[in-house]
């Protein structure tokens, strides 16, 4: 892994606790417990990452090996299509949200979402 995130986060971490408070409910509660569970009896731990949409041409390997695995292949999501085409799309800010199992052995990508951060173009009070 060459490309350096904007930010990453474990899936087990300090965001995960804190959003697991604010849920009142009880079988939500339950749920997320269990999941919290599992996540840190894992062998290997599972990180968020954000990535710029220049770390497409670094992660050309990963998305590749991760396009050829999936259910059901979509074009748009091979790594072939999309590396190039992220950065140059105009008056868009896009990034990679990326899944990755990940410890000093290996890395393998499970899950990637390309999106864009939209800012409104009108002020939202009126005079």
């Amino acid at each position: 892994m060459a490309a350096k995130p904007l930010l990453e986060e474990s899936a087990g971490g300090n965001a995960a606790h804190i959003v697991s408070e604010l849920s009142e409910s009880g079988v939500a509660h339950e749920a997320i417990k269990k999941i919290e569970e599992s996540l840190h009896s894992r062998d290997i731990p599972r990180k968020l990452a954000i990535y710029g949409a220049a770390a497409g041409f670094e992660l050309r390997d990963e998305l590749d090996h991760l396009s050829n695995r999936t259910v059901e292949p979509n074009v748009f999501f091979n790594a072939r299509f999309l590396a190039p085409a992220m950065p140059r799309l105009e008056d868009r800010e896009v990034r990679f949200m990326v899944m990755r199992d990940e410890n000093e052995i290996r890395s393998r990508l499970r899950f990637v979402m390309p999106y864009t951060i939209e800012r409104p173009g009108l002020p939202l009070s009126t005079p």
